[in-house]
């Protein structure tokens, strides 16, 4: 049964995130689903769970990112890769750059610029196997 992202975020207020359960795999699948419609909200709903879920884990980390590059594509913000700092691991782009918000500076000084280049290419084709675009309101 799909629910809409309001209900969705309710149902993920009262799971104990520690305990594996259908519940969660339930919502995250049907968090998903909606992105694929284009929802910004839902990715970074998803990002922000995995983000979370994922202390001290490499997959759930890198799940994390691939769910903020889409959210931030949707909303319309920068994805090229254009680091003007020079000073790897930080990266530091021109306003509008999505790299810039911290959750995703966190996760990108976690995993690495290797990692996340390659992350984004894995999130850019299912971007392009679902046909989104950004949102004019980004």
């Amino acid at each position: 049964m799909a629910h809409s992202y309001e209900e969705l975020c309710e149902k993920l207020e009262e799971i104990d995130w520690q305990i594996p359960s259908d519940l969660k795999s339930s919502i995250l699948q049907q968090l998903e689903e909606l992105v694929a419609t284009g929802h910004a909200e839902a990715a970074e709903t998803l990002a922000e769970v995995l983000a979370s879920d994922g202390e001290g884990s490499k997959s759930c980390l890198q799940e994390a990112y691939r769910w903020y590059y889409i959210s931030f594509y949707l909303q319309g913000y920068s994805m090229a890769w254009r680091d003007e700092n020079h000073t790897p691991p930080y990266y530091s782009g021109p306003v509008g750059d999505f790299r810039n918000e911290a959750q995703v500076s966190d996760l990108l000084l976690e995993l690495g610029w290797e990692t996340v280049k390659q992350l984004e290419v894995e999130a850019s084709e299912w971007i392009s196997k679902h046909n989104l675009q950004p949102s004019d309101e980004g």
